[in-house]
């Protein structure tokens, strides 16, 4: 915190009492801190995030999780609700890494999160859903993630460092119909 305090020229207190750190005044890699208005940089310091930028490749093209929508819905947040039939297949939007899996949470039921080069992840929800992958996989645009035991919906997420971005003009392209 010390170091970030030096490079915007203000003092660490006001640092940590500004964004609400307590002792031991620990700061984590990713997170967001608050600057004083006046705060000036030092000059010769570059502009550059104060997190390391990832090595991989954004994702290029985010496809839709179904081959066929029955219906695309837009609701009140960032997600799409997509309704599905039994037995409909469910794909990953973009290759990545599952990095939760869950069948039962609360309010939501089935999750599955998907973690991709540059921050993103994409976020699958819905009832009465069945996951054919689990933690730590890593999966292909080809593969499978899961499919419908009942006539369902499900939700969909793209966000990027935790925060939801808006789906329906990230998806771009068609998925073909799976035989």
């Amino acid at each position: 915190m010390i170091k970030v305090a030096r490079r915007y020229r203000v003092r660490w207190k006001t640092l940590a009492y500004m964004n609400g750190i307590k002792p031991p005044y620990t700061i984590y890699k990713g997170q967001y801190l608050k600057v004083p208005l006046k705060a000036r940089r030092k000059r010769g310091v570059p502009k550059r995030s104060l997190t390391r930028r990832s090595r991989y490749p954004y994702p290029k093209v985010f496809l839709p999780p179904v081959s066929e929508a029955t219906k695309v819905l837009r609701g009140m947040n960032m997600g799409l609700d997509y309704t599905l039939t039994k037995g409909e297949k469910i794909f990953p939007s973009c290759p990545g890494k599952v990095v939760y899996s869950s069948l039962d949470m609360r309010g939501l039921g089935s999750v599955l999160i998907l973690e991709h080069p540059g921050g993103y992840e994409t976020v699958y929800t819905g009832k009465g859903i069945y996951w054919l992958v689990g933690e730590g996989e890593k999966v292909s645009n080809e593969g499978t993630l899961g499919e419908a035991v009942d006539d369902t919906t499900l939700h969909f997420e793209i966000r990027r460092k935790g925060r939801p971005l808006p789906a329906y003009k990230m998806i771009k392209g068609k998925r073909r119909r799976s035989k």
